[in-house]
C-alpha cells in the first residue's frame, strides 16, 4: 500500500523507507524534546509502526524525522517533526514538510492537524492556521492536492 519516497538535495536525502529509520537517533532527540520528554524507544518504534514516517539523512546519519498518522482521505496528523540543530537554517524543515504534504498517499487529504509552540511560522507557510480554542493546535484544510511547484522556504 505504501509508496516509498526518496528525494536527494545537496548531500541530504529524505526517505519514507521505514527500514532506514535509526530509532536510537530518533529516541535520542525525542526524549529531550519538550513534547516527548522521557519517551521510551519502544514507544517510538510502536508509534512509527502505525504511521507514515519520513527520515532526513545526511550521508548515513539520520538528522531529522517526521511522521504522519492518517486515514489517507479525511484527516492527517503531523507529529514528531525535527531537524537536528547542526543542520537547521538550510530549509530542511520546509523540505521535510513539503515532502510529507505531497506524498502520493496524502496529497488529497482534506484536513491536516498538528501541534506546535515553536515552529508555527514554518507551518503557517503551508497554510496551517491556529485553532481558535488552542494555543498549540494548528489546522490546514485543503480543497485539493498541494502544488509541489510552489516551493516555500527551500
Amino acid at each position: 500500500m505504501e509508496s516509498l519516497i526518496e528525494d536527494e538535495r545537496d548531500g541530504y536525502r529524505i526517505s519514507s523507507n521505514p527500514a532506514l529509520l535509526d530509532f536510537p537517533a530518533i529516541h535520542a532527540f525525542l526524549t529531550q524534546a519538550f513534547w516527548k520528554q522521557g519517551v521510551t524507544e519502544e514507544r517510538i518504534r510502536h508509534a512509527a509502526a502505525h504511521s507514515l514516517c519520513f527520515g532526513l539523512y545526511y550521508g548515513t546519519q539520520q538528522v531529522g524525522y517526521g511522521r504522519v498518522v492518517s486515514d489517507y482521505t479525511d484527516l492527517a496528523y503531523v507529529l514528531d517533526v525535527y531537524v537536528l540543530a547542526a543542520h537547521r537554517g538550510q530549509g530542511l524543515g520546509a523540505w521535510l514538510m513539503e515532502t510529507m504534504l505531497t506524498h502520493p498517499m496524502l496529497r488529497d487529504v482534506k484536513k491536516w492537524r498538528l501541534m506546535s509552540r515553536d515552529a508555527r511560522g514554518l507551518y503557517a507557510k503551508y497554510g496551517f492556521k491556529p485553532l481558535a480554542d488552542s494555543e498549540q493546535h494548528m489546522e490546514r484544510a485543503t480543497l485539493g492536492p498541494v502544488d509541489p511547484s510552489k516551493k516555500v522556504g527551500i
